[in-house]
């Protein structure tokens, strides 16, 4: 009887026909149920409404008539009455003499560093460069008169001072040491100390507001708050600089009607100034102007920061009525169920909704319940919760997919 293949090859045929069909629907399912995630991110949303004002202060001028001035404190800091807050210079010799005891100073300073072994020649060498452009900025200060720039253009004559360090002696030293004397006692007739009338916030430029007090803004029409943003001023001449309150300041802003229908005088509220500081800081509503235009001008009043926001006059704002954290989470991959609870007392049913997500956990789905407290129309926020297995930062969670469930396999 003839041998034959023919069942052998019909059922490799067959096997390798089911093989084919298997991997097929494999594929067709896995694109049908391909799993789709979000990565869950921490947000924080404000409610917040720009705007656009003017920051008031209690201001005072600081002026002098005199040709040469040197001012020694510096901006932001708080002086107190009679403090002395610069000297004036009688005339170019008693400038002269003033920058010739600085250089003087300073190189009693170095020999007596170089003789004690802590400065090498090696390190004073480094600085020529520095001292070249140095004296030319302290010759240009004293052309022009700018004698606040003398302390700073002194520290960097580094050239001459080296010159003497490196031939440093305990003689030199003492010769130094007599010329200083010498040359102090003529410099205490050059000076007239200029001091502070009052105390407060040193700044050493003005801007021509300070003419502005916190009174006058309280009544202004948000037309004349309008035109004083836009007209800037100069500032007058021969000032010296200002004093400004340390504890309160205060912003005049125009405010659109419907913002300001959220508002009620001596309400708090929180302001955002993000070019000058990066927390946002309470204030209070001390007056309310408005208008037929839908517009109107608001002035708030702050208590803190006041050095922060001392080089601010014409200023955008945030007016931040409120700030909301959570874990974005799309609203697609939100599930709900409804738990029933029997009061043990009075025997009485009620019905709580809860809510939930899925989330990849290694190839498994997980489930985990998370308290809303913000929605909105394609994605919601949930709380941050400190128990171990809720929601997190950086989990992947499963949108979309009726058929999950908690503990199943994920292909």
């Amino acid at each position: 009887m003839k041998r034959t293949n023919f069942v052998t090859n019909l059922i490799s045929i067959l096997l390798f026909v089911a093989v084919l069909a298997y991997i097929g629907f494999y594929v067709v399912g896995q694109l049908r149920d391909e799993l789709r995630t979000a990565p869950v991110v921490q947000v924080v949303l404000e409610d917040t409404v720009p705007l656009s004002g003017l920051v008031v202060r209690s201001e005072q001028l600081l002026e002098s008539s005199q040709s040469f001035v040197s001012v020694s404190v510096r901006d932001g800091q708080l002086v107190a009455a009679g403090e002395t807050l610069a000297v004036a210079y009688s005339g170019e010799s008693a400038l002269a003499r003033a920058r010739l005891l600085q250089e003087k100073l300073l190189q009693q300073q170095y020999i007596s560093s170089v003789l004690s072994e802590q400065v090498s020649g090696e390190d004073a060498r480094a600085r020529e460069g520095q001292i070249k452009s140095a004296v030319t900025a302290l010759a240009a200060a004293s052309a022009r008169g700018q004698a606040q720039e003398l302390p700073r253009a002194a520290m960097e004559l580094s050239s001459l001072i080296i010159t003497g360090a490196l031939t440093a002696s305990q003689e030199t030293l003492d010769a130094l040491t007599r010329e200083i004397e010498s040359l102090s006692a003529q410099s205490e007739a050059d000076i007239v100390p200029i001091t502070a009338p009052q105390s407060g916030l040193f700044f050493s430029s003005a801007d021509g507001y300070e003419n502005l007090t916190p009174e006058s803004v309280m009544t202004l029409s948000p037309e004349a708050l309008r035109t004083l943003l836009g007209a800037p001023r100069s500032a007058p001449e021969d000032v010296l600089g200002k004093l400004a309150s340390p504890l309160e300041w205060y912003y005049a802003a125009l405010v659109p009607f419907e913002t300001a229908q959220r508002l009620e005088v001596g309400g708090s509220v929180n302001l955002a100034f993000a070019r000058y500081r990066q927390q946002s800081m309470k204030a209070m509503v001390v007056s309310i102007n408005y208008h037929a235009d839908n517009e109107c001008a608001v002035v708030f009043r702050c208590t803190v920061a006041a050095a922060d926001l001392l080089y601010a006059r014409l200023s955008n704002a945030e007016l931040v009525f409120d700030t909301t954290s959570g874990l974005r989470v799309p609203k697609e991959a939100v599930f709900e169920e409804t738990i029933e609870e029997e009061n043990a007392e009075t025997g009485e049913t009620a019905s709580t909704v809860r809510h939930f997500v899925y989330t990849a956990t290694g190839l498994q789905a997980e489930k985990k319940y998370i308290e809303i407290v913000w929605e909105g129309e394609d994605f919601c926020l949930a709380a941050v919760q400190p128990e171990p297995g809720s929601l997190r930062e950086g989990n992947d969670i499963i949108l979309g997919g009726d058929e999950l469930y908690d503990g199943m396999l994920l292909r």
